[in-house]
């Protein structure tokens, strides 16, 4: 797989138009399109590890002021010791 990225503004008319792209005329290529909206321009490159993406859930989302009661996990976890292993 080629991967190629181009920046661009939607025109007026909603259309996109894309030159000089890296491929042949007739050959099939997948489009993704991505709003580059300001909040997501300033933000620095993605976190790389579940630990990083947690932590930066927690600094935008406030977690004590949503509507989640506390014991909503109380008995999601099943407590039995499972499996009798034996050695």
């Amino acid at each position: 797989m080629n991967a190629h990225k181009l920046e661009t503004t939607l025109a007026e008319d909603g259309t996109l138009t894309l030159q000089g792209l890296p491929f042949q005329a007739g050959e099939s290529v997948e489009v993704i399109i991505l709003s580059l909206s300001p909040e997501i321009e300033s933000k620095s490159t993605p976190p790389s590890s579940f630990w990083q993406s947690l932590q930066q859930f927690r600094l935008e989302v406030n977690l004590d002021e949503s509507e989640i009661e506390s014991d909503v996990f109380a008995e999601v976890r099943d407590k039995s010791p499972g499996r009798e292993v034996v050695l």
